[in-house]
């Protein structure tokens, strides 16, 4: 855990409930960038993200800094939540939208440049959909929140073998979906 998140909590634990705002814009980002990858949805991802730091702020008391850095404690809380709610009978009655990510056009991308990206970006995240959930995870943690596949391990409770072999097996079908292979690339 990092000097300042460890800081943070100790204060946190000691009564000083304002530290509570800072540990929580440290890690605000990083959790809604995740969940918007995970879900290709912004307003589902700022509820999610929502639910998560209030279940972080009940399970507080229960992190070890011994068992593993906080930022991935807190992602995991945000996996979970995110998978609590697709298994929700909410989820079940609401018709799935798709929803290009936000991003940030770049001020010196030119127009033409800006709508390349924009619709690379909305290939990836159709793509991406058609893949099985434990894929789809397995590839979002690894390059969009650069994980190490122990780290995804940890985080989901499975093998690092078959995180090898989701990510494996994701980019593969990626590569069909997306209508390219390594032999069309040499």
């Amino acid at each position: 855990m990092s000097t300042p998140d460890k800081e943070l909590i100790e204060k946190i634990s000691n009564g000083e409930s304002e530290n509570l705002n800072i540990l929580i814009r440290n890690h605000y980002d990083y959790v809604f960038k995740f969940l918007l990858k995970s879900t290709n949805n912004v307003n589902l991802s700022y509820d999610l993200t929502q639910d998560a730091f209030l279940k972080m702020i009940r399970m507080l008391h229960n992190y070890d800094s011994q068992k593993g850095d906080f930022r991935n404690w807190l992602l995991k809380i945000a996996i979970n939540v995110k998978n609590d709610y697709f298994r929700s009978k909410n989820y079940q009655l609401e018709s799935k939208q798709v929803d290009i990510y936000e991003t940030e056009i770049l001020s010196d991308d030119t127009p033409t440049k800006a709508i390349l990206k924009k619709e690379k970006q909305k290939k990836i995240a159709t793509a991406l959909d058609e893949l099985p959930n434990t894929q789809k995870e397995a590839l979002i943690l690894m390059y969009y929140n650069n994980l190490k596949i122990r780290e995804i391990s940890e985080l989901t409770g499975t093998n690092e073998n078959t995180i090898k072999s989701r990510l494996f097996n994701g980019i593969k079908s990626l590569r069909k979906i997306l209508g390219g292979n390594r032999e069309q690339e040499k």
